[in-house]
């Protein structure tokens, strides 16, 4: 994110699939810091009523993508293995 972008509260959209399925869409969130603006972060909100299920039923990987500040896309694949015990540890990120 630029920090004009940090400044305007204007947090990039997130793309993600789910295994094979259909790609979907969220809205990200900066994360506010009173001594430096993090540039190179964002959060979306992971209890959602449609993405946490959907993440629970994934079967073997999670893609996310994201336009970075110069336009090309990053993409990022998670594997699903364990996803449930782990959220299970932290208490589903709550």
């Amino acid at each position: 994110m630029t920090l004009n972008q940090y400044q305007q509260a204007q947090a990039p959209q997130i793309g993600y699939r789910i295994d094979n399925g259909e790609a979907r869409s969220m809205r990200s969130f900066y994360i506010p810091n009173d001594e430096e603006p993090i540039l190179n972060a964002v959060n979306f909100a992971l209890n959602s009523m449609f993405l946490m299920p959907n993440l629970l039923a994934a079967k073997s990987k999670i893609i996310m993508t994201t336009l970075s500040t110069n336009g090309k896309t990053l993409s990022y694949t998670f594997p699903t293995k364990g996803l449930t015990q782990a959220l299970k540890a932290v208490n589903n990120c709550r």
